[in-house]
């Protein structure tokens, strides 16, 4: 460890110690404690925002399980919602690869054919640049 690591160290322990703080100021703890409302609202807002940039997608939001993966927690599924997407004559890899590709990249999953895009990562701020982001990737 260096002295860059171990003051980002010093500054994050801190927020630890107060769970409900931990939850505000560590991104990670604020998505994995993110509400069902939210999610909701955050899904139906990104969904909104896709319909305007791109007419020709199919939009649908969903309850679903997201994998937390990794770490301390590799088998944990959070309830939270999705916007499912199709688009005639484009297959659900395309839209994922174009997506990936997209300036800046939106990573979603692919499950029963059709690309998911799961809100609890994006905050209420990046909905926008995230429809906007794909509206010129497809």
């Amino acid at each position: 460890m260096d002295k860059l690591a171990l003051a980002a160290l010093e500054a994050t322990l801190p927020a630890y110690a107060d769970p409900e703080r931990a939850a505000r100021e560590i991104p990670a703890l604020a998505m994995l404690k993110a509400d069902a409302a939210d999610l909701e609202r955050r899904a139906r807002d990104l969904a909104s925002a896709l319909g305007q940039r791109c007419p020709a997608a199919r939009l649908r939001v969903e309850r679903a399980a997201g994998e937390v993966g990794g770490g301390a927690l590799p088998l944990v599924r959070l309830p939270g919602w999705v916007v499912e997407v199709t688009i005639p004559d484009r297959s659900a890899d395309e839209l994922d690869a174009r997506a990936r590709g997209a300036e800046p990249p939106v990573i979603g999953y692919i499950r029963e054919g059709r690309l998911r895009l799961d809100v609890r990562t994006l905050s209420d701020d990046e909905i926008r640049e995230a429809a906007e982001a794909l509206g010129r990737a497809w």
